[in-house]
């Protein structure tokens, strides 16, 4: 890969890295399941923690291709998964399975919030969640989904265009995954704050 590509590369990684630091300052738990409180939180924070591990992962199966081990980018994608994101699901499910199906009552939230969740959801084209079980089917279907994504994602030595619109498909996940991820963590905050019915 070109060093343009490196570049690009090196700041996305530390444009994600830097976000999810002030995320997790201001925010706390951040995890697409985000629960700050109550008997799922160790859970939350330990599915939350195998999140970031795998996405940390991706990142350095990146640094692999861009170093030319395509064999090791492809171990690291499969190793992200088997480690990482199963990992996170069967907690997310474990968390899911505790989910109420009360609706979600946005009449105390920050209509700012609210609004810019909406957007990123419209965004994706996923509909605005009114159960709090729903935010959690949100939550485990992208993520789901993602990790899908890279099971079946695989570099080929030699092939640099290919492996070019692979890694801009990886990315176009990564950030469909990261922000529906942070607005179903926000959401979940919010309810937990504002409550539902």
């Amino acid at each position: 890969m070109k060093t343009s590509t490196v570049s690009f590369t090196i700041c996305m990684i530390t444009l994600v890295c830097l976000s999810l630091s002030i995320l997790s300052l201001s925010q706390g738990e951040i995890g697409p399941l985000n629960r700050g409180k109550g008997s799922f939180k160790a859970l939350s924070q330990e599915a939350g923690s195998n999140f970031f591990k795998g996405l940390s992962m991706v990142y350095l199966s990146l640094e692999a291709l861009e170093k030319g081990n395509v064999d090791g980018a492809n171990n690291l994608l499969t190793a992200s998964v088997e480690s990482n994101f199963k990992p996170a699901l069967s907690d997310y499910y474990r968390i899911q399975k505790g989910d109420s199906r009360r609706p979600v009552i946005l009449g105390d939230m920050p209509l700012n919030q609210i609004g810019r969740i909406a957007s990123d959801l419209q965004n994706y084209e996923v509909t605005f969640p009114n159960t709090e079980g729903e935010i959690s089917d949100i939550a485990l279907t992208e993520v789901n989904k993602f990790a899908g994504f890279l099971s079946k994602t695989r570099f080929i030595a030699g092939d640099t265009i290919g492996n070019q619109q692979r890694v801009r498909d990886l990315y176009k996940k990564i950030f469909r995954v990261t922000i529906l991820g942070l607005s179903t963590s926000e959401l979940t905050s919010m309810v937990s704050k504002y409550g539902s019915r």
